[in-house]
C-alpha cells in the first residue's frame, strides 16, 4: 500500500507505538513473552515522546527489536566511527532498541551477526533476504514443544 500521507517521514509512529504498547501491557496477556518488532527508516517526528514510551515499555518487560531499513551498508562502515556519524533515522531506531540481556545465549547466525549492533537488538536491513532471515530467527518454532502437544 502506498500513500503520500504515510510514506516518506509522516508515519504516525507514536500512535502505532501507543497501540502496540497498550496490548503489550494488557493484563490479559501477562503470561505472554512480549516482543515488539519495529521496522522503520527512522524518519518520523515526535522523537522525545517516542523515547519515553519505548523506555516505559522496556521497563515493563517488553523487548524491542529495531530493524533499520537503509540502502547503504552503514552499520559495518559507520559503527566503529560512532553513532554521531550515523544517519539521523538510524540513531532514532537504535535508541529504542532493547539491550541484549546479560547471560543471553548469543545467536549463531552469521548473516544476522553482520547486521546487528553489538549488545543490542538493533539490526540493519538493506535487502529482503536479510529481512527474511531476521523474521525467520525471531519467529522460530519450538518444534519440541509442538511435538509434545500433538502426543
Amino acid at each position: 500500500l502506498y500513500s503520500e500521507r504515510i510514506m516518506f517521514g509522516t508515519t504516525p509512529f507514536r500512535k502505532a507505538l501507543d497501540l502496540a504498547g497498550a496490548r503489550m501491557i494488557d493484563p490479559r496477556y501477562s503470561h505472554h513473552q512480549k516482543v515488539l518488532l519495529v521496522i522503520s527508516d527512522g524518519v518520523f517526528n515526535e522523537e522525545s515522546s517516542i523515547m519515553v514510551v519505548a523506555e516505559m515499555l522496556k521497563k515493563r518487560g517488553v523487548s524491542i527489536i529495531s530493524a533499520m531499513i537503509h540502502p547503504q551498508n552503514f552499520l559495518q562502515k559507520m559503527f566503529p566511527r560512532g553513532r554521531e556519524h550515523w544517519p539521523e533515522g538510524a540513531r532514532k531506531i537504535f535508541a529504542i532498541a532493547s539491550e541484549i540481556p546479560e547471560g543471553h545465549k548469543k545467536g549463531e547466525n552469521p548473516v544476522l551477526e553482520q547486521i546487528q549492533a553489538p549488545g543490542t537488538l538493533f539490526y540493519h536491513i538493506n535487502n529482503s533476504e536479510i529481512l527474511d532471515e531476521l523474521l525467520d530467527t525471531i519467529f522460530v518454532l519450538d518444534t519440541a514443544s509442538e511435538n509434545q502437544q500433538q502426543v
